[in-house]
């Protein structure tokens, strides 16, 4: 205990000490959004409050590498019995499909059960390539196709009350889009043409059909939350028995109906387009803030930096800890819709040193994960939620000011996004933007004096 007692004079301690900054804040609108994701949206809803949101997407359908038809060699031929009997090459002879079809399989939805939207499918005459510069909810769809490209259209609800219950609890529920099936025997062709001469149907099938845009151009009231589109054929097949085929036209089981798809992958490219129309009052409110996802609006807040560096961090003092709660509004009750479960903290854009940051921008699009340094993860609580410490944040920001030659700015611009996770266990490995409709109201606004939101500061001092 006594190590060093010489040459010290007096006694040495540690002072902890703790301080109250007040933050304001404001409500921001998103602007764009990375939205790579496996599931498609499609649909339209309107909220008295927060405006309408829109999805639409555009996608390809994945085909492998040496793909082939499953049970070609006994699908009817356009021609039926005679051709099916005369070519004996089955690449020889021309199919027409009873249907082609445009399906998307969900289990889940937003919205109304019962609300009836109409959709088109659309043609892409543009290639969808696989680079990041695509993946942004404003993307110019127009860019990818023409209205007078259209395939098909359909109406739709997300509940389709004319399947059992105990079906539509246990299976998928789907929305189809008939489509000509001129275009089917174009599909067709090509198949049969690239295995008569040796070509690959996956490149060329990407390059004749690039893929479709699905949007929805009637109705509001719900948004479907497709896993999986598949692009359907479907034909009659002659029933084999015995190795013989059966082609008694007498006999009422001699043909089957058969089908076979080509679906959307993670091989291959998938677009979500969103659209939001915010009122621009909800951006003017002096006494609480907005958080709404997709694509739609973000809360800032601004903590006093300069005024903690001055304070504390000059002084020589230690800053050990800073925590916050965002609270739910009282406002948040009459919402219909339920908050965002996950909250990510990370700082607005900025320049440092002449050197322009997204740092959002730059999260999402490098798959990142929340490292509770510059980047943090927090759940709903019952009243808001609660970000435990971020003092390193505060710390890297005032460095980096500093060491680039500038004086600390008088505020920190930090962004409340909502976002997705993935779990492995208890572990994150995986953060996206929500990309379903969430809503929420916060305690807050842009006047710090109101006191509605506080930066609670524990540093220490050695004496």
């Amino acid at each position: 205990d006594f190590i060093g007692s010489s040459v010290i004079e007096g006694a040495d301690y540690i002072e902890a000490h703790q301080a109250t900054f007040f933050l304001s804040s404001s409500t921001v609108k998103a602007d764009t959004i990375f939205t790579r994701s496996s599931t498609a949206y499609l649909g339209k809803y309107t909220h008295p409050e927060f405006g309408s949101f829109e999805s639409s997407f555009m996608t390809q359908f994945n085909v492998t590498e040496l793909y082939e038809i499953p049970g070609l060699s006994t699908f009817i031929p356009t021609g039926g019995k005679q051709e099916f009997l005369n070519t004996p090459n089955v690449y020889d002879r021309s199919f027409t499909p009873k249907r082609i079809y445009v399906s998307g399989l969900y289990t889940d939805y937003f919205g109304d059960s019962l609300a009836v939207g109409r959709i088109n499918v659309y043609q892409l005459h543009r290639d969808l390539y696989n680079t990041d510069d695509i993946y942004y909810s404003d993307i110019e769809t127009g860019d990818f196709y023409n209205e007078s490209d259209l395939l098909g259209s359909s109406f739709y609800s997300p509940i389709n009350l004319s399947i059992p219950e105990e079906d539509r609890n246990n299976n998928y529920l789907y929305t189809s889009v008939d489509l000509p099936v001129e275009k089917g025997k174009e599909i067709m062709d090509l198949y049969t043409d690239c295995k008569r001469n040796g070509k690959s149907f996956r490149e060329e099938f990407l390059k004749a059909f690039k893929g479709i845009y699905m949007k929805q151009v009637q109705g509001d009231g719900a948004v479907l939350y497709l896993d999986q589109v598949r692009l359907t054929f479907t034909f009659d097949q002659y029933v084999l028995e015995d190795g013989e085929i059966m082609l008694d036209s007498e006999r009422q089981d001699s043909t089957v109906e058969t089908s076979f798809s080509f679906s959307t992958t993670k091989e291959i490219v998938q677009v979500n387009k969103f659209r939001n129309n915010t009122p621009d009052d909800l951006l003017d409110k002096d006494t609480c803030t907005y958080l709404k996802s997709p694509a739609g609006l973000y809360t800032r807040i601004s903590i006093p930096l300069k005024d903690i560096a001055d304070s504390i961090t000059a002084k020589g003092d230690s800053l050990n800890a800073a925590s916050f709660t965002v609270f739910t509004d009282s406002l948040q009750e009459k919402i219909d819709i339920s908050a965002p479960d996950y909250l990510l903290l990370i700082r607005d854009t900025a320049t440092i040193g002449g050197v322009f940051h997204n740092y959002q921008k730059e999260f999402f699009a490098d798959n990142q994960l929340p490292d509770g340094i510059t980047s943090f993860i927090t759940q709903a609580g019952t009243k808001g939620y609660h970000f435990s410490n971020i003092k390193e944040l505060l710390l890297i920001a005032m460095r980096e000011y500093q060491n680039a030659g500038q004086s600390i700015p008088e505020t920190l611009n930090l962004l409340l996004i909502p976002v997705s996770i993935t779990l492995d266990g208890s572990t994150v490995i995986g953060v996206n933007h929500n990309l379903q409709p969430s809503y929420t109201v916060l305690q807050g606004g842009p006047d710090e004096l109101s006191k509605r939101l506080k930066l609670n500061v524990y540093y220490c001092r050695y004496r």
